[in-house]
């Protein structure tokens, strides 16, 4: 058995923590380019993914409960920050972030929105040398606008 020399470990901590940084773009922007397959990719066969107005299990289906759940706005900006990752292993660990999303029903007159702040709270696995996603929840904190659609589960 070799020891593991603890610059090599630091760099594969620094490694995951980049990778991971990188799965919490990749879901942002997903959403916000309404690419449901490449959303839906951040997420292991087995995920929970829990919103305000639902929650899903597994991934076959997923784009679509994606795409339903956005349907009625044709614009997004979500920011996804004070990203904070406690690995409970090698292949394991949990994420928390700050989250502001914006939701525009009409492009072409953007001063009507629905806007929402919260918490993400993900548990992420690594598989295949990949960070995935097993779970996920959306817990709001505030609210701004109408939420006509019920994203925020009547927060």
């Amino acid at each position: 058995m070799t020891d593991v020399s603890p610059d090599a470990t630091a760099l594969r901590r620094l490694t995951d923590l980049s990778s991971i940084h990188r799965l919490v773009d990749r879901y942002a922007y997903a959403v916000d380019d309404r690419d449901w397959a490449a959303w839906a990719a951040c997420f292991t066969t087995d995920a929970t993914v829990t919103f305000p107005f639902g929650t899903f299990h597994g991934n076959d289906g997923l784009e679509q409960w994606g795409r339903d759940a956005l349907a009625a706005f044709e614009s997004s900006h979500h920011v996804l920050t004070n990203i904070k990752v406690d690995f409970a292993s090698e292949h394991e660990a949990a994420l928390r972030a700050k989250i502001i999303a914006t939701h525009v029903p009409k492009r072409d007159d953007p001063s009507v929105f629905f806007a929402e702040g919260g918490d993400h709270t993900w548990h992420l696995i690594k598989i295949d040398g990949r960070w995935l996603i097993r779970s996920l929840h959306l817990g709001i904190v505030w609210t701004l606008g109408n939420d006509e659609e019920g994203l925020s589960g009547g927060h």
